[in-house]
């Protein structure tokens, strides 16, 4: 089995995921989320959009999982795979201050 090495961006209005092993995509995806929404106009992420990358993060952490690529967002602090947000996500005031670790 090739070595597969994953990536997930948290992005404004969507999430996406990307798993390949250094030559092939294995897996690429994207979902909407909108965890943005209304940012230009509040400063603020949306409290409702905060919730939305959840279960779709939950359903890449499987993914990743399935491919044999280590998650790095472990309570245990191991793992191999960056967690990259939006720049809403850390701008004052806009800092993640609702969002839950993982």
């Amino acid at each position: 089995m090739t070595e597969c090495h994953g990536a997930v961006d948290i992005g404004t209005n969507s999430v996406r995921l990307l798993i390949g092993d250094g030559v092939d995509t294995v897996e690429r995806r994207m979902r909407i989320t909108r965890l943005g929404r209304d940012v230009d106009r509040t400063g603020r992420l949306d409290p409702a959009g905060v919730d939305a990358p959840g279960s779709v993060l939950a359903e890449y952490g499987r993914l990743l999982e399935h491919h044999g690529v280590v998650v790095a967002c472990r309570r245990d602090g191991g793992g191999a795979v960056p967690p990259i947000a939006t720049s809403s996500s850390t701008a004052p005031p806009r800092r993640w201050d609702t969002v839950p670790s993982c």
